[in-house]
């Protein structure tokens, strides 16, 4: 375009637009300007946007004050590229930050070097990252910006808190290894020997807690660990410790059993079968039954019951665990109707720990710990504040829960659920009363609470309206002292519902019903009380709480 031109400043870190009387057909407006810049040799350079607009500006029909050509203006300058560094307020990280030159010169490795050290970085520096940058930013389009971590410090390694080691194995552990015959097989139903301890023998050793390892900063500060802490041994029945605090070894012969932070040994009571020749049995120690249990017989523990054989219609209490090899089998006393009533079951196990068994059917499982079935549970009356989990391992297709109630804190997985035939199963999951009752008396007591400041408050107009008095003035002080009293107890009671509905929710959101089989209509999974009833066939998945409501996801795994 004849009337407009561009040269550089005698700088030569500008670029003037010189324009001269436009003649007649000239058009002058932001693009052309944009355009001719951009086929001229200052492409690069940084265009002043003001500058356009006041140069076309100046072009405007004034009669009284026509423009003087020609118009010289700054319309783009050469900048050189930008550097600056931010350090995370943890000082872990240090981020380069490069806009690219307009023409200008590069950032280079000195120029990064000295940022480095004015800002007292000096520890993890990472060169490989740094020349990526470089290089990155060399070939950038004008003005772009680039980002990249050049430096970075080292969280400190906390200690490992110290930890008590069995060197022997827990009787639920022998059972779970299989006897091995001379042909190379196992035998599912042989117990095997079962291992006791004998006096003086070690039952655990002490890893002692580790001191962790040092951090840093990027800027050479050193952050300490935290030092694991030291695991208390808790004095136990049948233990002592050694000289040097380290070991625990048995004081009689018996059978070991875990309990948190250490081991006791129990007394074992042995015998083949329980039956009306044996009678009832109540043992303070553990009971180990070679044969079956069988009807209206009764178990009573303060340790581990172990049953090679199966159940039937018995009673067994444990303070520890209960592990049944083959299957607890009962009866509903009146089935009417088909219909399921578990406070007309004749055959009840509960346990402190954990239940473990082959199978049921018409029994009253209760577990502290969690319940582990093998084959599968036939209306059944289950409940625990873990886990109930049917099958052994994810491979398993066969396991299955039919009909009754399964009460379960954390979670049920089984293979297949229901039957074709429809049968009601239900699900509780979540079921925390105690929880629920804690959320209903805090509510309550802030309730009661929040009334009765307001209704303090509005006292302190009435006792102002009164002669001032020492008795009155000393009321006052005592009613403005019971007012901020209340007010911290109702902050307090907020934060307390506040925290446990946190946790009441993260309760439910981690509470999942899981299948590894089919899922028949008639299952009914309740989560904290909310419903989902299964009306068709579904394989796979499971019921879980997202999102405030109960739904099936046919894409969710056990993990």
């Amino acid at each position: 375009m004849g009337c407009l031109s561009l040269r550089e400043t005698d700088d030569h870190l500008s670029v003037e637009a010189v324009l001269e009387q436009p003649e007649e057909g000239d058009v002058v407006d932001t693009s052309t300007i944009q355009e001719l810049l951009a086929f001229s040799g200052y492409a690069a350079y940084k265009p002043e946007d003001d500058a356009i607009h006041e140069l076309l500006d100046s072009l405007g029909q004034d009669e009284e004050h026509p423009p003087q050509f020609p118009i010289t203006l700054t319309i783009a300058r050469k900048l050189d590229a930008q550097l600056s560094l931010t350090l995370s307020p943890d000082k872990l990280f240090a981020t380069a930050r490069i806009q690219a030159a307009y023409g200008g010169q590069c950032i280079n490795a000195k120029q990064i070097k000295q940022a480095l050290t004015d800002a007292h970085i000096c520890k993890g520096i990472r060169a490989q990252e740094i020349g990526a940058l470089l290089k990155a930013a060399q070939h950038a389009k004008p003005g772009k910006v680039l980002e990249k971590v050049i430096a970075c410090g080292k969280q400190p390694e906390h200690g490992r808190d110290g930890e008590w080691i069995a060197d022997v194995q827990s009787l639920r552990e022998q059972l779970n290894q299989p006897t091995q015959r001379e042909d190379g097989t196992v035998d599912l139903l042989d117990f095997g020997e079962i291992m006791t301890v004998k006096e003086g023998e070690l039952l655990m050793h002490l890893e002692p807690p580790t001191p962790g390892k040092l951090g840093f900063t990027v800027t050479g500060e050193v952050i300490p660990p935290i030092p694991g802490k030291a695991v208390p041994f808790t004095p136990a029945e049948g233990v002592k410790l050694n000289a040097e605090k380290d070991q625990i070894l048995a004081t009689r012969k018996g059978l070991p059993v875990r309990q948190p932070r250490g081991i006791r040994v129990d007394q074992v009571y042995t015998c083949s079968k329980v039956d009306v020749g044996t009678g009832h049995i109540t043992f303070d120690g553990s009971v180990i039954i070679k044969g079956d249990v069988e009807d209206s017989m009764k178990i009573s523990a303060t340790g581990d019951v172990t049953i090679g054989g199966s159940v039937y219609y018995a009673t067994i209490e444990a303070g520890g665990d209960i592990i049944v090899k083959n299957g607890v089998i009962g009866r509903q006393l009146q089935d009417q109707n088909h219909q399921f009533n578990s406070d007309d079951i004749n055959c009840t196990l509960r346990a402190a720990g954990h239940i473990q068994i082959g199978f049921a059917q018409y029994a009253r499982l209760e577990a502290g710990a969690g319940i582990s079935v093998e084959k599968q549970l036939l209306h059944c009356m289950s409940r625990t504040a873990g886990l109930i989990e049917l099958g052994k391992g994810q491979r398993d297709k066969n396991s299955k829960l039919i009909g009754g109630i399964s009460y379960a804190g954390s979670g049920v997985i089984c293979a297949n659920y229901g039957t074709e035939a429809f049968i009601p199963t239900e699900i509780r999951l979540c079921f925390d009363q105690q929880g629920k009752a804690q959320e209903q008396e805090l509510l309550e007591k802030l309730n009661s609470n929040s009334k009765l400041l307001k209704e303090l408050k509005l006292l302190i107009p009435k006792l102002r309206e009164l002669p001032k008095t020492p008795e009155t003035t000393e009321k006052t002080q005592r009613l403005v002292s019971t007012i901020e009293h209340t007010s911290k107890l109702i902050a307090t009671l907020k934060h307390k519902i506040r925290k446990l509905r946190v946790y009441l929710l993260q309760q439910r959101q981690a509470s999942t019903m899981l299948a590894r089989g089919h899922i028949y209509p008639n299952v009914k999974v309740y989560i904290a009380e909310q419903p989902f009833k299964f009306s068709e066939p579904c394989i796979g998945g499971g019921v879980s709480y997202q999102g405030g409501e109960v739904a099936y996801d046919s894409g969710l795994r056990q993990t």
